[in-house]
């Protein structure tokens, strides 16, 4: 009776382990969204496709964390800031395209990568904790100014950008111009058990021994202390918009605005009645594009303060201008199957 109880209890947890390690490689290594994934599903592969068709170069840019593909995008207003936006899990650059016009507006460039592990771009995704990393590395090599350069993020890209944000202010000791986060989430563990217990997946043991594994691979970066993205607001002296989906499943608004409240110049803007993936859909892309609108233009006055923010530090300078479209659910969360 002992050595088939012993076999049944190997057996359990052999198949844990296996579904923890399971896990851990689909969210470090993600579904794939490129140009053939775009025309596959009949939308806009790149910038020269959208209704408003924008010039971009493509560029590899080397990373300590893989070789990255971005679009230098070709903005509207030519003493604007360069922005540069990165995208959530298990999406790519093609979800900067529904931002593009807004975006374009404002900015003399706008620069969308794919993060590692994601798109076109090599290495594998850390879900949030060493992409800072990257985002550092490759404004470091766009030169520019941080007084010129607006970091922008979706989800795990905003997580992401901001905590770059960080690292730009420490080592250049200046601020970057402003930052513009979609969906931020405070921690790393709330978007993973969310999104696996939303797809019906063990998250319990099986999530958190997968999230267990990916710590370590990527330097424990994603520990609940050392990503709290609160850590990070407290860092950054630049205005931040947080933009917020009221009904958000994946990243909830308290979250949001816990670390908007630490940010010294942040301002959160809620948009009612979308979901995560939706503030670029048709019905809330006008809502999202105006908030950004309104950001941006601020920017341009030295002495105001990001829009609805409490100031207690000044921001720096940039340009700006209007606008997007190009509805469709952007990007995903980290859960064994998607995001």
């Amino acid at each position: 009776m002992l050595p088939i109880f012993l076999l049944l209890l190997f057996g359990l947890l052999a198949s844990i382990a296996v579904g923890a390690a399971f896990t851990a490689w689909k969210m470090t290594h993600p579904p794939r969204r490129t140009y053939a994934s775009a025309v596959a599903a009949g939308k806009p592969g790149d910038p020269s496709e959208l209704d408003r068709p924008r010039p971009f170069e493509t560029r590899r840019i080397d990373t300590p964390h893989g070789e990255v593909e971005a679009w230098l995008i070709e903005g509207h207003a030519p003493h604007g800031p360069v922005i540069l936006f990165a995208h959530g899990w298990a999406s790519s650059k093609l979800s900067a395209l529904p931002r593009v016009d807004t975006f374009a507006r404002h900015a003399r460039r706008l620069v969308a990568i794919d993060l590692p592990g994601h798109g076109d771009s090599t290495g594998w995704s850390a879900l949030g904790g060493l992409e800072p990393e990257t985002i550092d590395a490759i404004a470091t090599q766009l030169l520019v100014p941080p007084s010129e350069l607006v970091l922008a993020g979706s989800s795990m890209g905003a997580t992401s950008a901001l905590a770059g944000a960080a690292h730009i202010e420490s080592r250049e000791r200046a601020p970057v111009a402003g930052l513009i986060l979609e969906g931020i989430y405070r921690d790393a563990w709330t978007p993973l058990w969310r999104t696996l217990e939303r797809d019906g997946k063990p998250w319990r043991i099986i999530g958190r021994l997968a999230l267990a594994l990916v710590n370590v691979s990527a330097r424990r970066s994603l520990s609940r202390h050392r990503f709290d993205r609160v850590h990070a607001a407290r860092q950054v002296s630049a205005p931040i918009l947080f933009i917020h989906a009221d009904e958000d499943e994946i990243a909830p608004l308290d979250g949001a605005r816990a670390v908007a409240d630490a940010a010294r110049q942040g301002s959160v803007h809620v948009i009612s009645g979308a979901a995560h993936h939706e503030l670029w859909m048709p019905e809330h892309a006008t809502d999202t594009a105006q908030a950004i609108d309104t950001f941006l233009g601020a920017l341009t006055t030295p002495s105001s303060p990001a829009p609805g923010s409490t100031t207690r530090a000044e921001g720096e300078r940039a340009d700006p201008e209007q606008g997007s479209r190009t509805g469709g659910r952007d990007e995903e969360e980290p859960t064994a199957a998607r995001t």
